[in-house]
């Protein structure tokens, strides 16, 4: 949980608060407003929005394509399914933050758009796999920048720590106490 206080918080009430955090499990961070806002943004509101627009398209699946979902899939778009009133809020009083984020995730979705494009030009091989083109093709331009940019997510997944980290080979879910087991 991060804290930000103010000119008004007194060091008593700031020890407080770090204990209740840890009696809840947590680990306190002090942080200024700024940093606050954005690491929320980037590690919850932005997510929250992206798993949302990605179970949008789902509304409007046919059925037939609804029947392959997986869980990877379950798995992309579970906290999808907060409150939306809430989050609503919660983005609302974040919003330049959240904007931010969510500007650098709409260029690197240029970057996969373009990259995609230039794929689907090609033929495929013939045993089905995606055609990476003769050097220098738009198509093996096209699976380098797709490559890259999946390599960077898996750079970027690693990086997470702390409860629930991934830890190489496990999927781990971060225990929830009993009161919030309905809530996202």
């Amino acid at each position: 949980m991060g804290a930000h206080p103010s000119a008004f918080s007194g060091d008593a009430a700031l020890s407080r608060a770090h204990r209740l955090v840890e009696l809840c499990g947590g680990r306190p961070l002090v942080m200024d407003h700024a940093e606050h806002d954005r690491a929320v943004a980037l590690t919850s509101h932005a997510p929250h929005l992206i798993a949302s627009l990605m179970a949008a398209r789902l509304a409007d699946g046919e059925e037939s394509e609804l029947r392959l979902a997986g869980q990877g899939l379950r798995d992309t778009t579970r906290i999808a399914a907060g409150d939306a009133e809430l989050w609503g809020d919660i983005l609302g009083c974040n919003a330049g933050a959240v904007h931010d984020v969510l500007t650098e995730v709409a260029s690197d979705l240029g970057e996969v758009l373009v990259a995609l494009r230039r794929l689907s030009r090609e033929e495929p091989e013939p045993d089905g796999s995606p055609a990476d083109g003769p050097p220098g093709s738009p198509a093996e331009e096209g699976m380098a920048a797709l490559r890259a940019v999946l390599t960077h997510g898996i750079e970027g997944r690693a990086r997470i720590t702390g409860r629930g980290a991934a830890v190489p080979g496990r999927i781990l879910e971060e225990p929830r106490p009993a009161g919030l087991a309905g809530r996202t």
